[in-house]
Parts: structure tokens; C-alpha cells; sequence
């Protein structure tokens, strides 16, 4: 009895292998007619293809796989319908608790006073790097093509901003403990 279900399973799957292969451009366009965004289709269509490949034995006659294929592509594409009305939803919520929210104070860029008070000592060169790179955390391919320097000349300019920058904290590490929580970093660098 089993070789006859693993039978009926293995013709079954062929049977969809091959009307997925054989209607995988009409299925695509359709999905992008009515979703209208490229990725949002193929996303849409591995869907389709994981649901069709998972109930391949709730294929019950061969003859009617054009109707149970369309089925599937019809609750998935309803799904991704549903799902993007909820996040349009969410999204228009949080806009509005926004809009009538009390305005939020700008923290500054850091919670250390004495590293904002001791890069203001550095070149500005050096600043600008470590605001960038560390405070910021911007993308070190932007900043090297935006300064125009080759992403090892850039590695090698924020170490010495760095180094330079640990010295200044170094050299008033005494004021520092009682500025912030650096004290430990202060005292244990080795600049």
C-alpha cells in the first residue's frame, strides 16, 4: 500500500514540476500586474512555489492541477495583500502617535562629556573621522569615497584619530573620573 501512495506522490510531483515550469513567466507576470513592484513578485512567487511544493499531496486529481495551482497563487497573493495592508496599518499608527507626541530633546552624540570635550581638542580632521566612523557609525565605504581616500588610507587616519584622541583623555584621565564612566577606559589605555 505504501508503494502505491509513494507512486501517486512521485506522478503528483511531476505533474506540478512540470506546470510550474511550464507557466512560471505567465504566473510572474500576473503577480507583478497586481502587486506592481518586482521584488514584492518574486517574494510573492517563491511563496507560491514553497505552498505548491508542501501540499503536493493534496493533489487529489491530476486533471484539475490547473485549478488547484490557482487556487494556491490566490491565497497566497490574498496573504501578501493582508500582510501589507496590516504593516501599511501599523506604519499610519505609528505616524500619527508621532505627529501628536511631545517633541523628543536631541541627545548628543555621545554619553561620554569627556570624549565630546576632548575631541574638540583634536584636528579636524581627526574629529571629523571618529564622529563618522564611531559616533555615528557610517557606512566606512561612504566615508572613504566621500573623503576620497582608499579604505586603507582611511583605516590607517582613524587609528591615529584614535590614538590621538586616547592621549588627550590620557592626559586628563584625573578629571575624567569624575566627568563620566571612562574613568576604567582612561586609566587602562595604553596609548
Amino acid at each position: 500500500m505504501s508503494t502505491e501512495v509513494s507512486n501517486v506522490y512521485s506522478k503528483n510531483r511531476r505533474l506540478i514540476d512540470e506546470a510550474l515550469v511550464e507557466s512560471k513567466d505567465r504566473i510572474f507576470h500576473f503577480l507583478l500586474r497586481h502587486i506592481r513592484n518586482q521584488q514584492d513578485a518574486q517574494d510573492v512567487l517563491q511563496e507560491f512555489y514553497v505552498r505548491v511544493l508542501t501540499r503536493a499531496n493534496d493533489l487529489q486529481d491530476c486533471k484539475k492541477i490547473r485549478g488547484w495551482l490557482s487556487s494556491i497563487l490566490r491565497s497566497v497573493l490574498s496573504d501578501h495583500f493582508r500582510k501589507r495592508n496590516q504593516e501599511t496599518k501599523k506604519l499610519n499608527e505609528y505616524g500619527l502617535s508621532l505627529m501628536f507626541s511631545e517633541p523628543v530633546e536631541e541627545s548628543p552624540e555621545t554619553d561620554f562629556p569627556c570624549v565630546e570635550k576632548h575631541l574638540s581638542k583634536l584636528n579636524p580632521n581627526y574629529q571629523e573621522l571618529i564622529k563618522r566612523a564611531d559616533l555615528r557609525t557610517e557606512n566606512r565605504t561612504n566615508i572613504s569615497n566621500d573623503l576620497g581616500l582608499s579604505p586603507n588610507t582611511l583605516r590607517v587616519k582613524l587609528h591615529r584619530s584614535r590614538q590621538a584622541l586616547g592621549r588627550q583623555i590620557k592626559l586628563a584621565s584625573a578629571s575624567c573620573s569624575t566627568e563620566c564612566d571612562l574613568r576604567t577606559v582612561c586609566r587602562a589605555s595604553a596609548y
